[in-house]
This record gives structure tokens, sequence and C-alpha cells, in this order.
């Protein structure tokens, strides 16, 4: 937790980037231990410090209303469910988790955007019998999809002009994961 999000900070202030994008499991309980909460509030602290704009979505483990993290971060501008934000001239869109029953719906009418910040469980990674979000129901005006909650990092491509991207976590997670840990950073033109 703590050594990744210190991790995360140093590479934004080595690349100079301004936006931080979180895909959902920023907590892994809807319930936090109080260790978590102040590591939570002390990484939006900084990065109100620091001058940055930090953008998320909820997974399944944290969803809640209000968010955990506008609870201890304060102002929940920075919630992207339903909302989409222009950074550096580039549409991106949130949404946070969707149940099986409401995924397909959900994607299927999402407004026009470039790049989609979501957290869902993707038939394109885990298969048809463990997924539930297909790429096929983003709409074709969306040339990225950003995902939480697979936990490798992992990018297919869609015929080259179409991108799932997952960063995977910033932590291990289960014994079994590697421990190499990965970010992305997105350029202006949307490489």
């Amino acid at each position: 937790g703590r050594f990744g999000l210190e991790q995360l900070l140093q590479v934004m202030d080595q690349y100079d980037c301004q936006t931080l994008l979180g895909l959902g499991d920023l907590f892994n309980v809807k319930s936090q231990r109080s260790d978590a909460l102040q590591l939570m509030r002390r990484m939006t602290e900084e990065c109100r410090r620091r001058n940055y704009d930090f953008y998320y979505v909820q997974g399944q483990h944290e969803i809640s209303e209000p968010t955990l993290v506008s609870t201890v971060g304060g102002d929940e501008s920075c919630h992207m469910h339903n909302k989409t934000v222009t950074i550096d001239g580039i549409r991106f869109h949130g949404l946070d988790y969707l149940n099986p029953t409401q995924i397909e719906e959900g994607l299927r009418n999402l407004p026009p955007a470039e790049v989609l910040c979501t957290h869902q469980v993707w038939c394109d990674f885990m298969g048809e019998d463990r997924g539930h979000a297909k790429m096929e129901w983003v709409p074709d005006c969306y040339s990225m999809v950003l995902t939480g909650d697979f936990h490798e990092t992992k990018v297919l491509d869609y015929n080259h002009h179409r991108r799932l991207v997952s960063p995977g976590s910033l932590n291990i997670q289960k014994i079994n994961e590697t421990a190499a840990k990965y970010v992305y950073l997105l350029n202006e033109d949307g490489q």
C-alpha cells in the first residue's frame, strides 16, 4: 500500500504528470481499517499539495455512497462515475463497477468520449466463464479503455485503433502474483 503509493508519486514527479487516474479497488473492502483510511487521506492531501488532479472510479470491493475516497479525502468532484472530464484535450469518461446484470446496458449507453476509465471484470481478460463485460459493447468512439480489477499488467489491441489496458494492482494481492508492478503514463496524443 504505502510503498506503492509513494512510488507512484515519485513517478508522477519524475515525468511531470499532473493527473492521476484511480481505476477502482483503491480499498479492499467497504469497512476499512483506520490505517488504510489514513493512507488514502495522506495520498489525497499530497496530490492537493502538489497540485495534481486525482480522478477515480470505484471497484466492487469499495463501492459506497458517499465514496470512501471523498469521505477521507474531501471534495467528491474527482469521483468520475458517469462524468466526462477533459484532460489535455482528451475526453475521459468514468464508470464505477456495475454488476453483471447492468454492465451491457451501461457500456452500450456511454456518452461520446475517447477514453473510458472503469473497473469491470472483462471477458476479454478472464474468459466468458468468469468475465461479465465485453469490449464489443463499448462504443466505437472510445479508442482506449483503462480498467481496474485485473491484477496483471496487460494490453489488448483491437484492430489497431482500440485498446483495453490494465495497469494491474499497485501491490501484491495474492501469493502467486508477480512482484513486478507498473503504472501507465498517457501522453497528450493518447499513446
